[in-house]
C-alpha cells in the first residue's frame, strides 16, 4: 500500500481474501489466554465471534472496529472504533448522536466514531459534540481511511 495524506493505493484484492481456501488460523484458547490484549478483526466472520467469546471467557480485553452495536463482538470489546464507512453503509440517514448513544448503551467499552480525519467522537463526548483530532501518528489502516487518535 502507498498512502499519503489524501489518498491510498492498495496493491491487492480484499475480495479475494475470503475467496477460496481460508488464509488465516482459527483462534485458539491458549493463545488468547496468554495475550495481554487482542486486536480483533471482525471480518473473519465466525472466527471473529469465536475469538471474542474466547477473550470474554479468559478475561482478555480486545479492541475491534466496524462492528454493529447489536453484535457480540462490539458489545464485549474494551474499545470499538466505528468508521464513517460502516456508518454510511449500515446506518445511512441515521442521526449520528442517536446512533452514538445506541453504541454507548449496547457496548461495555470505549466507543470511538471517526470521520475521515476531520473529527473524532468518543465515549463521554456525546453532549459536547465531536472534535478535531490531534495527529499522533501518520499512518492509516489498510482498509480504513479514517484518522484515529
Amino acid at each position: 500500500m502507498i498512502a499519503d495524506g489524501d489518498s491510498r493505493t492498495v496493491f491487492g484484492n480484499y475480495a479475494g481474501f475470503h475467496a477460496g481456501p481460508k488464509q488465516w488460523n482459527e483462534p485458539r484458547a491458549e493463545d488468547i489466554a496468554a495475550a495481554s490484549i487482542v486486536c480483533l478483526d471482525p471480518y473473519f466472520r465466525t472466527d471473529s465471534r469465536l475469538a471474542a467469546e474466547l477473550c470474554v471467557a479468559h478475561s482478555t480485553p480486545y479492541v475491534t472496529l466496524d462492528s454493529p452495536y447489536d453484535d457480540y463482538v462490539a458489545q464485549n470489546a474494551a474499545a470499538v472504533v466505528i468508521s464513517h464507512k460502516l456508518r454510511d453503509q449500515a446506518y445511512a440517514g441515521r442521526d449520528m448522536l442517536e446512533l452514538f448513544g445506541q453504541y454507548l448503551s449496547a457496548c461495555r467499552g470505549l466507543v470511538i466514531f471517526t470521520f475521515e480525519g476531520d473529527q473524532v467522537t468518543r465515549s463521554g463526548q456525546v453532549t459536547s459534540g465531536a472534535r478535531r483530532p490531534r495527529e499522533l501518528m501518520g499512518h492509516e489502516g489498510a482498509g480504513n481511511a479514517d484518522t484515529m487518535t
